[in-house]
């Protein structure tokens, strides 16, 4: 009875504790996810509370503010996350959160906002980039204020908001309070860093604080004649991957004037020493996990590219097939919001405009057939200007509005396939006939009418082009090969699960040579883990062995989520390369098996900061889902 007492008093203590506690805001109210009829608002508050927004437009001649609509959360929360879904388009509203329990109520100050345009008027948004903070932790707090001065209809930010993403507080105390005055009325639309994902592999605490509207960290939208096109380049961008085959579809499908690409590492930077040391070496044009995606820019007539990663400013020229060209890509660095400043190499770069190395941001403005950036300091100068008139690019005006035919594309399960494989091509033009070859020749109006899916036995490379009257779009091409699956190994198994070896080592950046190494310890784990094997922070490497049981023949693809390095082997087969120090990413490969047991061996390694190991897999029979215990044997 004394124990039974005793317990009830400390939870009498608690719950009087906590009703003694006023409600104040953590994070003060700020907007999300604009579109043309919704918005979402959010803010956090120190103990739960019921929260309340209460909105109405603006009206004219007006001296005060009219809330005739409101809207409430379900239930008591600490952050509070509401939705709005009842708006007009290019309409500015007015809002008001209220937070309260029992007797206690918490108000903020009445804001404005405006939701999205979706007429041709005139569009301006504002640039950030790694607002991480570093040795200075007022640049973003200057930043935002300066750029709000611009009054953007909306803001985009390339990732590394923060520097450590599992941190909450980082993003409560500096990412979001210091560019409060900004967010409260200003939507911005996010990009997720390697910074944001620090121990927070699959980015919920950026997802908890940053709303946008996709289903993955990849996502388009739409303002004005403007639609941005987001992407999560910690994600593999592989062909044949979700994402990569997700941009080709929304690229193709746009009918937009002006495509804006955003993400978070640069495929072309002049730095100091990120793609190779220019003290050293000759340096690459940028990150080479791009390589399949700038032809698709290309292709598609992305017209800019924003992206951060480097603490530094550099405007490409317009660029198209590796060299500059008046109507190719423009690629825009603008990684100088918060984290510390780096440099460009001392020779230029053959792609290179512009560059500066000073905190900064961008501004765009976009009235119908010209582009206008400018490029900000933080002392508020205006160090670059650049300026794209489509009239002067196109000779045809009705290239100008996105009536530009569209290239198609081509449709199947798998770039790979072990006896035949269903085609389709897709064509999101108004106009035009689809004409194809499957021997790799320039389709022409001779070519094969595409009239619905079509099946190949065999290799090949399948070419592709939509045909108007007097135009034609860009080609898409694509190549599928017919392979051997690996044969099912005859073996008998009695244990679940994976063997692991587990070694220890100093000043690791990619995997290590295990042979040369010595094992300081050796187990069985029903699973690849890595938490309940590692018995220090950093500079450790796991392998595993075994069987993985394959249920049905067919062509696997294999997702590879790691932080740092690591290699999967299938078969024997190399299937995904992870290798280097890197924060969390993804990468995927595939390969034919046939039903029954396969040789499996996954090395991993992990340099500093935070580790992170999981691994996927789909076929043409499941969606991709996280490799379940019952599958491993040895």
């Amino acid at each position: 009875m004394k124990k039974i007492s005793t317990l009830f008093l400390f939870f009498v203590f608690i719950i009087i504790n906590a009703e003694s506690k006023r409600i104040e805001f953590i994070v003060k109210p700020y907007i999300q996810n604009v579109s043309t009829n919704g918005i979402t608002i959010l803010w956090e508050t120190n103990i739960p509370s019921n929260g309340i927004v209460q909105y109405g437009k603006a009206k004219t001649n007006s001296n005060e503010v009219f809330f005739d609509k409101n809207k409430s959360s379900n239930s008591p929360s600490i952050l509070h996350t509401i939705n709005l879904t009842d708006l007009q388009a290019e309409t500015k509203y007015f809002y008001k959160v209220i937070s309260y329990m029992n007797t206690d109520t918490l108000e903020y100050n009445i804001i404005p906002f405006m939701t999205s345009i979706n007429s041709n008027r005139s569009v301006t948004f504002s640039v950030f980039g790694d607002t991480q903070q570093q040795s200075d932790t007022t640049v973003w707090n200057k930043i935002s204020e300066m750029a709000l001065l611009e009054r953007p209809n909306f803001g985009l930010i390339v990732g590394d908001l923060v520097d450590t993403g599992g941190d909450s507080s980082q993003w409560r105390n500096e990412f979001l309070a210091n560019g409060h005055k900004f967010m409260q009325s200003i939507p911005l639309f996010p990009v997720v860093g390697n910074h944001d994902l620090i121990y927070d592999a699959e980015a919920k605490t950026f997802n908890k604080y940053m709303k946008h509207p996709g289903n993955n960290n990849y996502y388009t939208v739409k303002n004005g004649n403007v639609q941005l096109f987001v992407l999560d380049s910690n994600q593999d961008m592989e062909p044949g991957s979700p994402q990569y085959l997700w941009l080709v579809d929304e690229l193709a499908k746009s009918k937009s004037m002006w495509k804006i690409a955003a993400h978070h590492h640069p495929p072309y930077s002049s730095d100091f020493d990120d793609y190779g040391n220019t003290e050293s070496a000759l340096p690459i044009d940028g990150d080479p996990n791009f390589d399949p995606i700038i032809p698709l820019y290309e292709k598609y007539n992305v017209d800019m590219v924003f992206y951060g990663h480097i603490h530094s400013y550099e405007r490409t020229w317009p660029l198209a097939n590796k060299r500059v060209s008046k109507a190719g890509v423009v690629y825009v660095q603008c990684g100088g919001a918060g984290g510390d400043i780096e440099h460009s190499g001392i020779i230029r770069s053959w792609f290179s405009a512009k560059l500066n190395s000073e905190h900064h941001f961008c501004v765009v403005s976009i009235n119908n057939s010209k582009l206008y950036l400018n490029a900000i300091d933080y002392n508020g100068n205006l160090f670059d200007q650049y300026v794209i008139d489509k009239s002067e690019l196109h000779s045809d005006e009705s290239q100008i509005d996105g009536k530009l035919l569209s290239a198609p594309v081509i449709k199947f399960a798998n770039d790979k396939f072990i006896e035949k494989l269903d085609v389709s091509i897709i064509s999101y033009n108004d106009k035009g006939e689809i004409r194809y070859t499957i021997d790799g020749t320039e389709p022409t109006r001779n070519s094969f009418l595409y009239n619905g899916p079509f099946e190949v036995n065999g290799s090949l490379t399948i070419k592709v082009v939509v045909l108007g009257k007097e135009n034609k779009s860009k080609v898409s091409e694509q190549k599928v090969t017919k392979i051997e699956a690996k044969i099912a190994e005859n073996i008998s198994l009695k244990n679940e699960g994976l063997r692991y070896k587990y070694y220890v080592g100093e000043n690791w950046q990619y995997l290590p040579k295990f042979e040369e190494l010595e094992i300081v310890k050796e187990g069985e784990v029903k699973n690849i883990s890595v938490q309940k094997i590692k018995d220090r922070e950093d500079q450790f490497a796991i392998v595993f062995d075994g069987y993985i049981e394959i249920k049905k023949d067919g062509v696997y693809n294999f997702y590879l989520l790691s932080d740092d390095g690591s290699k999967l082997f299938i078969a024997d087969e190399l299937v995904v390369d992870n290798n280097g120090s890197h924060s969390p990413r993804t990468r995927s490969g595939n390969i034919g098996l046939r039903k029954g047991y396969h040789k499996f061996h996954l090395e991993y390694f992990e340099d500093c900061e935070g580790e992170e190991l999981k691994l996927f897999y789909k076929s043409g029979d499941f969606t991709k889902k996280l490799i379940p215990d019952n599958v491993f044997m040895h």
